[in-house]
């Protein structure tokens, strides 16, 4: 009774929340891993296998947030009022494995810059599906590499503890008293290791996530240009197909940069306040209510990427949908409302029908004598349409390394 007593609202709130955003991260990231899974084109796909192995890493990550502060061992505190913690049951051994799990989290950044690396390849460079395909393994080598190269440490440094919110990345209090270390440089040691292996990392692959953004937006844009100057007349067939290649590839560029855009965006939303708040270089406390809006932050946004990342996979079916329903709620046809004393339209219809009947056969006889003249111009409609398909087959063939790549995003 008296740890119930002793808690606050705000301290339960903040340790209630990562078990809502987990498992909502959870759920997303397991939706879009066995979408994957269970289609052999998208398994086939680099940039679905990425897509995969990021929703597994994930979830994994998302999992240690969802447990919250079960694992952390009780009466073990870092500055906050009440020396418990809401539903804290665990010890050393589940506080270890839960701050590596959420450790291990990094390599989901890993993966973001990968695919922005992938979008790049095949937006700038033209890459084929064949020639990614053979820079697969060493994209894949390099991240797990690094990921267990920033998670494993922790584990013979004695690095993960408790942080409050969870077990992380935290002063190692038995540690720093057999070191002889004062309890801010305990602090301090702390946060030198966060910057060390993952602080420093993630601020990395922002900037690489960032320029790699930068690059396809430049790449979209002189493509635009490059559009912008051929000329409008229909005088040149020949201009005209080049007109349409062009159209065509620009348009499928378009798309892949917004959705990586969009990738990066979630991509932000997940890690920046996170980031941020660690670059104050302090513990926040969430009894002051700049202290518990910073933390709140932190639970909404760290746990979130799963969830985040299924409104991406899915955006262009979502945007489609809104647009179809909203384009037929405003055509719908609405019911002329007749007047008292506006007269009858239908009866004026019925005695035009003769005057109208008569115009028609004259219409018709017309008709009959253009008849030998509009085989000309049939003849030039139909070499006109040879034209134009030609120039669709050229077209399918420009951006067929495209749809071979992604598919339907």
């Amino acid at each position: 009774m008296s740890e119930q007593i002793a808690l606050t609202s705000r301290e339960i709130t903040i340790a209630i929340i990562p078990k809502v955003t987990g498992v909502l991260s959870i759920l997303g990231s397991g939706y879009i891993a066995s979408n994957v899974l269970r289609d052999e084109k998208k398994r086939n796909k680099t940039y679905h296998r990425l897509l995969l192995l990021l929703s597994l890493c994930d979830m994994i990550s998302s999992f240690c947030y969802f447990l919250s502060t079960w694992p952390i061992p009780q009466g073990v505190n870092v500055g906050w009022r009440s020396p418990y913690h809401y539903q804290a049951v665990g010890n050393k051994q589940t506080c270890t494995a839960q701050g590596f799990g959420i450790q291990f989290g990094v390599t989901s950044a890993l993966f973001n810059v990968m695919l922005s690396t992938h979008f790049l390849l095949v937006i700038r460079y033209n890459y084929t599906e064949r020639a990614i395909r053979k820079l697969e393994p060493y994209m894949l080598t390099a991240v797990f590499i690094t990921g267990m190269g920033l998670s494993v440490p922790g584990l013979f440094f004695q690095m993960y503890g408790n942080t409050n919110l969870w077990c992380w990345i935290g002063p190692n209090w038995s540690l720093c008293d057999e070191l002889g270390l004062e309890r801010d440089e305990c602090v301090a040691r702390a946060y030198n290791q966060r910057w060390g292996f993952y602080y420093g990392p993630l601020w990395t692959c922002i900037g690489l996530i960032v320029f790699a953004q930068a690059l396809l937006f430049l790449t979209v844009r002189r493509m635009e240009v490059k559009m912008s100057r051929y000329s409008t007349s229909w005088r040149s067939i020949e201009r005209d197909n080049s007109k349409k290649k062009v159209a065509n590839k620009l348009k499928r560029s378009r798309k892949v940069a917004t959705q990586a855009c969009w990738f990066v965006v979630t991509f932000i939303i997940t890690w920046l306040p996170y980031t941020t708040i660690a670059a104050t270089g302090r513990f926040f406390n969430p009894h002051d209510t700049g202290g518990f809006i910073a933390l709140l932050m932190i639970v909404l946004c760290q746990p979130s990427q799963g969830w985040l990342n299924v409104l991406v996979y899915h955006r262009q079916t979502v945007t489609s949908v809104i647009k179809r329903v909203a384009k037929s709620a405003t055509e719908r046809p609405k019911k002329p409302i007749q007047k008292k004393d506006e007269p009858d339209k239908s009866m004026n219809a019925r005695k035009d029908a003769p005057v109208a009947e008569k115009i028609e056969n004259e219409r018709r006889a017309s008709f009959s004598e253009d008849a030998e003249s509009c085989d000309n111009v049939n003849g030039v409609e139909q070499t006109t349409t040879e034209l134009t398909t030609t120039a669709e087959v050229e077209t399918g063939d420009e951006n067929a390394d495209l749809n071979d790549i992604y598919g339907t995003m």
